[in-house]
């Protein structure tokens, strides 16, 4: 399964993460949804609320001699709330509140500034 995930604007304007286009380098201001695709058709659309922030994260497993493991992270956070999706390359998306720090997957990131 492919994945691909883009930032979508109050604007219309549409970011699309890529190699060239990191999550760091997205405008904050203005994004009103974060969408995700599945081998090019719509998977899932998350709304942002105007205030919230926008939080991603790409996390890798390699073990020698088989293929990565990927696990993707996308969420929003505002005034202390969270609303978190896990979504691993298998296809299994688990939406969730708060971290697990026990889960191997699930811990928090270390949050940067622009999303706190």
């Amino acid at each position: 399964m492919n994945y691909t995930f883009s930032a979508i604007y109050k604007d219309g304007n549409k970011v699309t993460l890529s190699e060239s286009v990191g999550y760091d380098s997205l405008r904050r201001d203005g994004i009103s949804a974060f969408e995700v695709q599945k081998d090019n058709e719509p998977f899932m659309l998350m709304k942002i609320d105007e205030g919230a922030k926008l939080i991603y994260r790409k996390r890798v497993e390699q073990v020698q001699g088989a293929e990565p493991f990927v696990v993707y992270l996308f969420g929003w956070r505002k005034n202390g709330e969270q609303s978190i999706n896990y979504l691993s390359q298998d296809g299994r998306l688990i939406q969730g509140g708060q971290f697990d720090e026990q889960d191997p997957w699930m811990y928090s990131p270390k949050l940067r500034e622009y999303e706190v």
